[in-house]
């Protein structure tokens, strides 16, 4: 933060925000290594004590989901906007087939199909 060009960012159209965060504490720690070069990052904001609601939704839903794709990290704000973050790695269009699956089967669930 005390560096006149942090990131590179200090001529530029962009801005720079810091936020602290923690793990998910369900979560194995994130190991290093190379694993590709897609990364998909979504942000959720929750409302106001959602928070512990939110980590027992997704430790509850982690058997399922991590058969059909790669949770590599799940992080909430300590401070600022209450909200979560996750980072999935996976190739663009496979991403989008697998959202679309799941979506389509919760669908025919609330149709009772």
């Amino acid at each position: 933060m005390l560096h006149p060009d942090p990131f590179g960012a200090a001529n530029s159209a962009c801005t720079f925000e810091s936020e602290s965060c923690a793990a998910f504490p369900f979560l194995p720690a994130v190991e290093p290594g190379a694993f590709g070069k897609y990364y998909e990052f979504r942000a959720y904001w929750l409302k106001a004590g959602g928070l512990a609601a939110t980590i027992y939704a997704w430790e509850a839903a982690m058997p399922g989901r991590s058969k059909r794709s790669v949770l590599t990290l799940n992080i909430y704000a300590l401070d600022g906007t209450a909200h979560h973050t996750h980072l999935a790695l996976e190739q663009p269009g496979r991403r989008i087939a697998i959202r679309a699956k799941s979506y389509a089967r919760r669908s025919l669930a609330a149709e009772g199909r």
